[in-house]
């Protein structure tokens, strides 16, 4: 199942998130509004505080509230995985959760 690409404000507003939440390079923001408004991405590897694996991704899924579409969230790996780091990637998915249900 693909979804259509993100709209620029969207995109930029997501990776804003990163930025600010995970520690994302502000250098990548150009490139990852470009590609996510070119087509459909499903995962961007942004790194920042949640190491190599840190990564962004839109996928179908199942929402919070039981409805099925597109889902977005960050995740890592799990040999990066630590309490702040965990912590980091639960308040980011919040935060994106709320983006993608208003």
């Amino acid at each position: 199942m693909d979804f259509p690409p993100l709209d620029a404000e969207t995109a930029s507003e997501i990776y804003n998130i990163l930025m600010q939440v995970c520690n994302a390079s502000e250098r990548q923001k150009a490139a990852f509004i470009h590609t996510q408004t070119s087509g459909y991405v499903t995962e961007w590897r942004f790194q920042g505080s949640l190491g190599f694996g840190g990564k962004f991704w839109r996928v179908p899924g199942f929402r919070e509230d039981g409805t099925y579409g597109e889902v977005w969230y960050v995740n890592q790996y799990s040999e990066d995985a630590s309490a702040h780091s965990k912590a980091v990637v639960d308040a980011t998915n919040a935060v994106l959760n709320f983006l993608q249900r208003r």
